[in-house]
């Protein structure tokens, strides 16, 4: 049996991620980012040198992404002293309007054959992909 550790939603600050859709430079489609808390970052053991997956929920993780760690990946971490930033390409399923940052809740998954970060996506990315 597993257990997870209850974070109370009413004290938003205490959560580790916030997850928005911004401009993308010059681009008409939003991107996607994401930004974990310093404290939390450390906990992950994220360096500049790590290369992450986007990886996205279906059918009971739906409105939950991955940040998979993969030697290989689309994306390196941009670390600063208040936190680690992922910057992804715009992501058809959450359409092309922007939103401002949420405060997100976000666990660490480390098993044999898991090491990624896992992010309870804010209400209007999960209404986005249903």
């Amino acid at each position: 049996m597993a257990f997870v550790k209850h974070v109370d939603q009413r004290s938003r600050s205490a959560l580790p991620a916030r997850v928005a859709l911004s401009s993308n430079g010059g681009s008409k489609l939003p991107c996607l980012r994401i930004s974990l808390k310093a404290s939390f970052a450390a906990e992950a053991q994220i360096k500049s040198t790590d290369r992450f997956d986007l990886m996205f929920g279906t059918d009971d993780d739906l409105g939950v992404v991955r940040l998979q760690r993969d030697a290989d990946g689309t994306c390196a971490p941009r670390l600063s002293k208040a936190a680690a930033s992922f910057r992804f390409a715009h992501v058809e399923q959450h359409g092309t309007v922007l939103h401002a940052a949420e405060k997100c809740a976000a666990e660490i998954i480390k098993d044999k054959d898991v090491d990624a970060i896992e992010i309870t996506l804010p209400s209007w990315a999960a209404e986005q992909q249903e």
